[in-house]
């Protein structure tokens, strides 16, 4: 039985679609929409990734874009030291969203 013709018990495709669907229902912007989605292709595509890591691109960006607000492009310095700081902040109190 080869790489292809194994058995997904872990139903990958099925958690894409599901990451897919909060992206696209999800209330941030169009351009990180777009952005996240290029950045899942080119990740594809140059590096091999496969779909578990998109799956987790695909939410970790997703609830990074919702947690900053505004457009990737459009970040400031002082918005990614906040968003550290609160991550920071939060694995310190065990607490990891990202």
């Amino acid at each position: 039985m080869g790489k292809m013709d194994q058995i997904d018990i872990h139903n990958r495709e099925r958690g894409k679609a599901s990451a897919l669907r909060k992206l696209y229902e999800s209330d941030i912007c169009q351009g990180n929409k777009d952005l996240i989605l290029e950045f899942i292709e080119y990740k594809t595509e140059e590096d091999s990734i496969g779909i578990l890591r998109q799956n987790k691109y695909l939410s970790k960006l997703r609830i990074l874009a919702e947690y900053l607000g505004k457009s990737f492009d459009k970040a400031t310095k002082d918005d990614i030291k906040k968003i550290t700081h609160d991550l920071d902040s939060e694995v310190a109190r065990g607490m990891e969203t990202l």
